[in-house]
């Protein structure tokens, strides 16, 4: 619990974290890791010493691992009561190992959900698009409020005109289906617009906007939808637009 409150306050979204009350030992936590959640890889991070034991238990445990070294920050009796806590825990892994033990606990399986990270890009360097909440995005979505980036050395402008894609089956990319609602509304006669308002971003600046994607029917979980938006760079006028866009997953 103490772990899932730091990762949330260095800005973690909470259901991105799932925990395991059940990893009572590092030979618990690498078997549940592939016999519960279903990873053949991991990542593990902990001090150096416990890396070691954790990469040979995985390696007993047919997954691939790799570890990442976090710094002892004790003093020399912590750290000489570490060590010799870890000579013996690694004799007892080795018994483990050669005895098949197995965890306390096991029970069914859980399914981590695989949620594709967004994946921004223009038709130019310097702008970038990602989507600040909700991450991920859920249906059915109200709104999402969108940062934009500027890295070069240029004022840029943008409106509130945007568009949402989704990628085919055969890989291309083709506007997104309308909402009922929108459906309705055209029936009566009803169009939308968007307002002639330009946003202004300065060089190294960024700022948010909140979209709200109702037009479109975004209730299919299995698709891969795409967030458009065109913005310009100075000097001004400019005869056509760039473009950016930033790829999403609904949950």
């Amino acid at each position: 619990t103490a772990m899932r409150d730091s990762l949330m306050a260095h800005g973690v979204p909470e259901d991105r974290i799932i925990l395991d009350f059940a990893g009572f030992r590092t030979l618990d936590s690498v078997v549940r890791a592939k016999v519960i959640f279903g990873c053949d890889s991991l990542t593990i991070i902990s001090q150096a010493d416990h890396n070691a034991r954790a990469l040979y238990l995985a390696e007993a445990n047919g997954i691939e691992a790799v570890a990442v070294s976090a710094p002892l920050r004790a003093g020399r009796w912590v750290r000489t009561r570490l060590a010799i806590r870890e000579w013996l825990a690694r004799d007892k892994m080795m018994l483990d190992i050669w005895f098949g033990k197995q965890p306390h606990f096991l029970g069914e399986r859980i399914v981590i959900p695989d949620v594709m990270p967004q994946k921004s890009y223009a038709t130019v360097e310097g702008m970038t698009m990602r989507i600040v909440s909700p991450d991920p995005v859920k249906t059915p979505v109200d709104s999402m409020i969108v940062e934009f980036t500027n890295s070069r050395d240029a004022d840029l402008t943008t409106g509130e005109w945007y568009r949402i894609d989704t990628k085919s089956d055969e890989g291309s990319w083709i506007q997104a289906p309308y909402s009922k609602k929108y459906l309705d509304l055209l029936a009566k006669g009803t169009e939308v617009c968007f307002n002639g308002i330009g946003y202004s971003l300065n060089p190294d600046g960024s700022f948010r906007m909140t979209v709200k994607p109702w037009l479109y029917d975004l209730s299919d979980k299995s698709a891969t939808y795409r967030l458009v938006k065109t913005f310009s760079y100075s000097p001004y006028p400019i005869q056509k637009s760039d473009t950016a866009y930033v790829e999403f997953q609904i949950r």
